[in-house]
Parts: C-alpha cells; structure tokens; sequence
C-alpha cells in the first residue's frame, strides 16, 4: 500500500513538473524529494522521520543508486 501510495506522488509530482526541469534522477534524489514536498505540506515530524528511517534501511540499500 505504502508502495502504491509512493508511485501516485511521484507520477503526481513528475506530471506537475515543467518539462524543461525534468531530468532523469536516482531514486534517493526521489525519495528526498518526496520528503521535502512532505515537509511543506504539514507533514508530521515523526512521519518525516519513520520515511528517512525506511529510505536508509530498505529502499537506499536495494535501488538507492538506480536511475
């Protein structure tokens, strides 16, 4: 579900974005987006913190680097 929830935000952010900033990005760059987006819509600290916490413990580990 999380991982779901994950795809619409970015498929969101990506469609909301002017063409001429898009680039291709890792997904670390992504998920640091996502969480700064986050941070700016009034999401809680402790949410912030248990998405960094995921990021470092099991998305950065196995695609971290991937394009």
């Amino acid at each position: 579900m999380a991982e779901r929830e994950l795809r619409r935000l970015l498929e969101a952010d990506a469609e909301a974005a002017p063409l001429l900033e898009r680039r291709d990005r890792t997904v670390d760059e992504a998920v640091d987006a996502l969480r700064d987006r986050l941070a700016t819509q009034g999401a809680s600290k402790s949410y912030r913190g248990n998405c960094e916490s995921m990021q470092r413990g099991h998305i950065s580990p196995a695609l971290g680097g991937a394009g």
